[in-house]
């Protein structure tokens, strides 16, 4: 074999394993060849990797604050369950007060409640601010409610404040106040007219 020949034999041997190493990775579905890896990135890892990434980013989810007894004792409050509300959230001396009137005891506060509720046909509270010191928090809220015999059942809405005194867990002592005018009387037949009037003198 001349001199020539044993060159072109060497480079067939040198370059038959790269041309089947290209072959392979242009064959779809095959294996890469052998050395060749696919570089890893960020991209390939899986949606679980990537969701516990991203909770360890923003951390722990805060719970949130339980409810105030003033928030507690509002929500949901109708006649259907102020009995239950009263049992279960007061003690049996508790003083309730308002611009109704004051009443010593648990069955004298229901029974006033359920004459206030009997004739609510929608009650909501939102509070607006709270300030807790011990045992005492007051809350600043709106109420908005309608009442079949105020003001042709519209609605009606007034602020107010109320402060609780909480012992063992139950309301010792609650005392809310507001505008009663505006809450009750300006909204009656007749006499609504004459509040207004009343109150715009004063303004005036």
């Amino acid at each position: 074999m001349g001199k020539s020949n044993w060159i072109i034999l060497a480079l067939c041997l040198l370059l038959t394993p790269r041309q089947q190493g290209l072959a392979q990775q242009a064959t779809p579905g095959a294996p890469p060849a052998s050395g060749v890896f696919p570089s890893e990135s960020s991209d390939d890892r899986s949606d679980e990797d990537i969701d516990h990434a991203a909770d360890e980013d923003i951390g722990p989810t805060q719970p949130e604050p339980p409810a105030s007894a003033i928030e507690s004792f509002f929500n949901d409050l109708n006649a259907g369950t102020v009995s239950q509300k009263v049992e279960a959230m007061m003690t049996p001396t508790v003083i309730y007060e308002d611009p109704f009137g004051r009443f010593e005891g648990r069955e004298k506060t229901l029974e006033h409640l359920k004459q206030l509720l009997g004739s609510m046909l929608t009650l909501n509270v939102d509070v607006k601010e709270e300030f807790v010191s011990g045992e005492e928090t007051v809350a600043l809220w709106t109420m908005t409610l309608t009442n079949r015999h105020l003001d042709s059942g519209n609605q009606i809405a007034f602020d107010g404040v109320t402060r609780v005194r909480v012992q063992n867990n139950k309301i010792v002592m609650q005392s809310s106040q507001f505008d009663l005018g505006a809450a009750y009387y300006e909204h009656l037949p007749v006499i609504g007219w004459v509040v207004r009037w009343a109150k715009g003198k004063v303004a005036n």
